[in-house]
């Protein structure tokens, strides 16, 4: 129950990367829809901060931190997390006015340009560690989306991202150039896809704080 509190705290912060946390946690609510495990207790609290998300920057409220928004991962995390938050509360209106149905298409249209632009030019932030976050996204679509057209393009895509992971590993470590890094990822040998190969090709490691892909 502690740790539950803490992720809703995280999201409701108004802080950057809390979009990261918001679609691990719509993964496990889709998951406790098929088979309870959340305690009764917290569930009107998770369902609170998913009504009360703000999901994109066209949302009238005003940020009261700094969140980023632009960026390719960004850009999918956050209407990942809109079209699976609606599709939860088709009826039910948000704390901005929309309900669910609204942030659907609102999401989708945004979703579909945003997989499109991969298909056809790859990825900008190629071969960087927000692979990570990237599939968990994509898995999200694959495994929850209503919309056939999303799911079939989600699970494309992610073929796409593990053939590069697969391509470009070497002992489950990302060697390669990349259109975004960080120093520490290279220098410490800490990059965050590690774990994603460790799950998937049984190379790499698991050691890290805070594993997002598996």
């Amino acid at each position: 129950m502690d740790k539950m509190r803490e992720v809703i705290s995280v999201i409701k912060s108004n802080r950057d990367c809390n979009d990261f946390t918001l679609n691990c946690l719509l993964r496990m609510v889709y998951l406790d829809k098929r088979q309870p495990f959340f305690p009764e207790e917290i569930k009107g609290s998770i369902e609170e901060c998913i009504l009360d998300f703000k999901y994109w920057w066209d949302d009238g409220r005003r940020d009261t931190t700094y969140r980023c928004y632009h960026t390719e991962n960004h850009q999918a995390l956050y209407h990942t997390a809109e079209l699976l938050a609606g599709q939860l509360y088709k009826k039910t209106k948000f704390t901005n006015g929309m309900n669910g149905k609204q942030h659907m298409a609102h999401a989708k249209e945004r979703l579909m340009k945003w997989l499109e632009y991969r298909f056809r030019f790859g990825f900008s932030e190629w071969m960087s560690t927000y692979y990570e976050v990237e599939v968990l996204l994509l898995a999200n679509l694959y495994d929850f989306a209503e919309d056939k057209d999303i799911r079939s393009k989600a699970g494309m895509v992610l073929d796409l991202l593990m053939f590069d992971v697969a391509l470009n590993n070497y002992e489950g470590f990302l060697g390669s150039a990349s259109g975004r890094n960080y120093a520490n990822s290279i220098i410490m040998g800490a990059h965050n896809t590690a774990p994603l190969a460790k799950l998937v090709f049984g190379v790499g490691t698991y050691d890290r704080d805070e594993v997002i892909a598996p």
